[in-house]
């Protein structure tokens, strides 16, 4: 049962970011249709950059002492993700190159991936080959990629077919269930506004686009939650989903008298939770509510703008989003609700936490020549994924 209690709260919290993008609204349908297309586009490059902002206030002497050199080396962090993507018409095989930047503190990381995937006659087979940073490679004898091959996995009896078949069969299914059932999601208030046409400066010049704003505040972020997580708890195609999910799982990973033992298991889970409905319903919402009055989302919200241009293309996205940590408030809240007191006041925390993400992508050269080219792999710059893993154990 708490495992399913589980799998809920991950449905919820897909669910809620596929609901921006959902609903009645023309401007959600106009995201979701662009957002759609940009996917299915035969290749593209993208940039992305993402910049931390974190502070904390009110700290303990204890919190200072932890806190002092964690905090400036969280601040100002930065990520940049340059990319490229190329795949075929039927999205069944693809080929991905990344090329990353993390700085955090004075330290800079350089790290790549390179993925070549292909799912056509219902089998699997990739390849992933990872570049680590310097001081990753010092510890690896020198040796720069990690490589992750679909074959290796088969013939060591690591990797199932029938187990990526199915989580590519579930996708669709998840899918389907989100445009059903969004339809009529409303959470009565307004997610998504027209902003109408801007001129961005991307990085392949500047163009007149139209854009389309996400905007939530600390009550409009609660509110969303509770909407959705009402919605989904409620829903019976929800349900039917993560049971059909969890049985197919089950019988593609074990053998049939464990299958048997396991799906007994599932249908009794689901059973009781389907009695057991409106108490859990009762106890969510009052969890939830709980939380009312302990700030989430900091002052500047959570902002998102999407940039679509005349072909109906997502070419830019930029925002922040900033969140809130009130460690009294938060621990305060989740006593009252355990009925536990923390006696140790020497120890309790005072501080508040503020971390703020700063982000902006762009995506160009859609349908173009993309060329992605792999680095050469041999024994004597990588390491095969399952061989790294047998050293960590030995």
């Amino acid at each position: 049962m708490k495992s399913l209690k589980k799998l809920v709260v991950l449905a919820i919290s897909m669910t809620m970011v596929s609901s921006i993008f959902t609903g009645c609204s023309y401007e959600g349908k106009s995201i979701s249709d662009a957002y759609t297309k940009t996917q299915k586009a035969s290749s593209s490059e993208f940039k992305t950059q993402i910049g931390l902002r974190f502070s904390g206030e009110n700290l303990s002497t204890q919190e200072q002492q932890e806190m002092g050199k964690v905090i400036p080396m969280i601040n100002g962090s930065k990520l940049t993700v340059n990319g490229k993507m190329n795949q075929s018409n039927n999205g069944k095989s693809g080929k991905m190159q990344a090329d990353m930047l993390l700085q955090v503190g004075n330290v800079p990381m350089n790290m790549g991936l390179w993925v070549d995937a292909n799912t056509e006659n219902d089998k699997v087979n990739f390849k992933e080959i990872l570049k680590v940073p310097d001081m990753q490679s010092s510890k690896m004898n020198g040796k720069q990629y990690i490589v992750l091959d679909s074959s290796n996995m088969n013939k060591n009896g690591t990797m199932s077919t029938d187990i990526a078949k199915v989580s590519q069969d579930m996708q669709k299914k998840f899918s389907e269930m989100i445009v059903k059932d969004m339809v009529s999601f409303d959470p009565k208030f307004k997610l998504i506004t027209d902003e109408g046409n801007q001129y961005w400066d991307l990085v392949d010049g500047a163009r007149n686009v139209h854009v389309y704003e996400v905007k939530l505040n600390d009550k409009n972020f609660k509110d969303l939650i509770k909407y959705t997580s009402n919605s989904l708890v409620s829903s019976k195609d929800a349900r039917d989903f993560l049971k059909d999910y969890l049985t197919t799982v089950v019988k593609v990973s074990s053998d049939k008298q464990q299958a048997s033992v396991s799906q007994a298991e599932i249908d009794k889970a689901f059973s009781d939770f389907e009695k057991g409905l409106p108490q859990f319903t009762a106890s969510m919402n009052k969890v939830l509510n709980a939380f009312d009055g302990v700030p989430i989302v900091g002052d500047k919200g959570i902002v998102i703008d999407f940039a679509v241009d005349s072909n109906g293309y997502v070419v830019g996205q930029k925002g922040n989003i900033d969140l809130v940590f009130d460690a009294p408030k938060f621990i305060s809240t989740v006593e009252s609700l355990s009925n536990v007191k923390n006696s140790n006041t020497a120890n309790k925390l005072t501080g508040v936490y503020k971390l703020g993400i700063d982000f902006n992508t762009n995506t160009f050269n859609i349908n173009k020549n993309v060329e992605i080219k792999f680095p050469e792999i041999n024994s004597q710059n990588s390491i095969q994924y399952e061989e790294l893993l047998s050293t960590k154990k030995n």
